[in-house]
């Protein structure tokens, strides 16, 4: 288990002590590293749970094709064979099933979320395109939030306390779903328990 959060604000990099505050929120979900990799209008943060590569797979990670970078929490199926598919394509510099995310990226774009096998949550910043994409895996094993404090602002992580504790947002409680939560023991797909918090699909 790792932890992912991330904004996306023109003024992004004015917001580092946010971004801290929310992988600071997620150290429980990976104690062994953490880190933010920093753009001009982009923070991505990750704690890390070392399973693969544990010395050489600290992350956000960067690509070694363009100025790309990926935060990622879960797991991928098969992801050595998919590795030595791309191993003449793509500049591999870890052991980690992550990195193969990047590489699929860099050859598919987004399209690869259609083939990725696995249990994921995960953000990758393309900085050339000023492009964010979130994705999650097909059965939603992995939990990712996101808020928008602001038109021009986007939050997104791993748990909601860490939206929370950015200081960006403030809480505004969804009755409706209280009430779901109080009569079926859950909230409806694709909702939270707050008004302003989103689930990814």
């Amino acid at each position: 288990m790792c932890g992912i959060a991330g904004i996306v604000a023109p003024n992004a990099a004015q917001l580092l002590p946010a971004a801290e505050r929310m992988v600071a929120a997620l150290h429980h979900r990976g104690p062994d590293s953490s880190g933010i990799a920093t753009f001009g209008h982009c923070l991505l943060g990750n704690t890390r749970l070392s399973i693969i590569d544990v010395e050489g797979g600290r992350q956000p990670i960067q690509s070694g094709l363009t100025n790309t970078a990926l935060t990622f929490n879960g797991e991928i199926y098969g992801y050595r064979q998919i590795r030595n598919r791309y191993s003449n394509r793509y500049p591999f510099v870890t052991q980690t099933d992550s990195e193969v995310v990047l590489a699929l990226y860099e050859d598919q774009g987004h399209h690869f979320l259609q083939h990725l096998p696995g249990m994921f949550a995960f953000a990758i910043w393309n900085n050339d395109k000023q492009e964010l994409l979130l994705a999650r895996d097909r059965f939603g094993e992995k939990p990712l939030y996101y808020a928008q404090p602001d038109a021009q602002t986007l939050l997104f992580a791993s748990e909601i306390k860490a939206l929370l504790v950015s200081g960006l947002i403030k809480p505004m409680l969804d009755t409706a779903q209280v009430a779901c939560y109080l009569r079926h023991g859950y909230v409806l797909p694709n909702k939270s328990i707050y008004q302003n918090i989103g689930v990814v699909p």
